[in-house]
């Protein structure tokens, strides 16, 4: 028997479904909710879990997913400081503590295995823990071909995401506003009805009042995986922009794009470190390190021919083939299951 502390409890969380899924799936084992009292085969922790508890738990070795890049986190930031803080008030966490990064390297040295999602957070939790594995995540979809669409007047640009990640839009649609005489823009936005803000409990915003706000144009498809299909089917390229002053999201995995490309789009990105290391891998550099950046490359798509979309698409599905192709990531999880 497996104990498991998911995101959600019916693993629907797109965390759930595109990481522990996979694992549970490639054991064949019987699994339940862990009790923090019982012994199991192994435990497996999600950044979900009390980790002020599961850090005193000794009955069963624990694999430890710590997918986001918390630890990139800048040591005083108000975030860093109280996150524990806060939790405990909220009752996500049974004990208080200071500095988010200093308790996430205690769990990184206590737990067996710890699981991320990048080789830039494999390359720091080192440091804590030798029995480390970065995994991408697995999709619920094969590689899908999306004919690029011959040039027209009103260009569809595609963004996926959890409902918090679409404030990162803010600042790519200021760029879309500033330059609306060069581009005859829609923005498709698949994501979440509405999110929380804070500690996913608090400021409740739903995200077509705020796209309403931004006086854009824009198509809104509620998250499913016929919506994800159905809107990116109708768009020229995707969109992936980040706040790159952030380090938590500076340093986050490159699963987004490897999502769009299995979606058959070709993505323009923030130069973030994950993503420039994958597009490098596949030979181009459509990353963006500034406004003019942003607005030259969203230029060059729309000027390119079909068949030059389609070199782009090729080049990115290889990758995919060759390094994150959904037999290998398996792969992966069984390797890390017998590090325990």
């Amino acid at each position: 028997m497996i104990g498991i502390v998911p995101y959600s409890k019916d693993l629907s969380h797109p965390a759930d479904r595109r990481r522990l899924k996979i694992l549970l799936k490639s054991l064949n084992k019987d699994y339940e909710i862990a009790d923090i009292n019982k012994t199991y085969d192994f435990v497996f922790l999600s950044e979900k879990a009390d980790l002020t508890s599961w850090i005193h738990y000794d009955l069963s070795p624990v694999m430890f997913d710590l997918c986001d890049a918390y630890l990139f986190q800048n040591k005083y930031s108000f975030r860093n400081i109280f996150h524990g803080l806060f939790g405990y008030f909220v009752d996500s966490y049974s004990s208080p503590y200071i500095f988010h990064t200093n308790f996430l390297k205690k769990c990184c040295k206590k737990f067996n295995t710890i699981i991320c999602s990048s080789d830039f957070q494999r390359d720091l939790i080192l440091d804590y823990n030798k029995n480390v594995f970065d995994i991408t995540d697995t999709f619920e979809i094969d590689n899908i071909t999306n004919i690029p669409k011959k040039n027209k007047k009103n260009i569809h640009i595609f963004w996926e995401g959890l409902g918090v990640s679409s404030l990162n839009l803010k600042n790519l649609i200021k760029i879309f506003k500033k330059n609306k005489s060069k581009f005859d823009i829609t923005l498709v936005v698949c994501s979440d009805k509405y999110f929380y803000n804070y500690f996913n409990k608090f400021l409740k915003i739903y995200i077509v009042n705020w796209l309403q706000s931004t006086g854009i144009k824009f198509i809104f498809y509620q998250w499913s995986l016929k919506n994800l299909i159905k809107s990116s089917s109708i768009c020229d390229f995707a969109v992936i922009p980040l706040n790159l002053d952030n380090p938590i999201i500076k340093y986050k995995n490159f699963n987004k794009l490897l999502l769009m490309w299995r979606l058959g789009l070709v993505t323009i990105t923030s130069a973030s470190p994950s993503y420039k290391r994958l597009m490098d891998k596949a030979g181009f550099q459509l990353y963006c390190n500034n406004e003019n950046d942003w607005i030259n490359k969203i230029e060059h798509l729309i000027g390119l021919s079909t068949n030059d979309k389609q070199s782009y698409i090729d080049k990115s599905k290889k990758v995919i083939k060759d390094c994150y192709s959904n037999d290998i990531i398996k792969k992966k999880w069984l390797e890390s299951y017998n590090s325990l």
